[in-house]
């Protein structure tokens, strides 16, 4: 009987140490798979930083661009209000040489009249007394 509880103990015991191997064995293949797991996580983290690195680089091209179109429509802005006040100072001179073009050319013209209405006045006074 002593012998037969200890060959019952003897293989419960293998039972218990066949259950302990295949419990490591899983653990170790979870552990693999962790470990993988944490190969492909770290991979993802890199490829969103590169991502992200990429993202911030097209942002500062496209803010960069943006400012030089802000820049060349400030300067067509100054232009455009150069080229107005340029316009406005064009407009009183041409209207300066027309006021001179009118005087030179209706000043003949008036003494002249002025001339004929005295000669005349001078004609119809001379028949008036005569």
């Amino acid at each position: 009987m002593a012998s037969q509880a200890s060959a019952e103990a003897s293989a419960a015991s293998a039972a218990a140490a066949d259950t302990s191997a295949n419990t490591a064995a899983d653990l170790e293949f979870l552990a693999r798979v962790e470990t993988r797991v944490g190969e492909v996580m770290a991979g993802v983290a890199l490829a969103g930083g590169t991502l992200s690195t990429t993202s911030a680089d097209r942002a500062n091209v496209s803010a960069t661009t943006a400012k030089a179109q802000a820049d060349l429509a400030r300067t067509a802005a100054n232009a455009a209000l150069t080229s107005r006040n340029q316009a406005a100072t064009s407009e009183l001179a041409c209207a300066a040489y027309v006021d001179q073009a009118d005087t030179l050319v209706v000043a003949p013209y008036t003494q002249m009249a002025a001339h004929l209405i005295a000669t005349q006045a001078v004609v119809i006074e001379h028949h008036a007394f005569t």
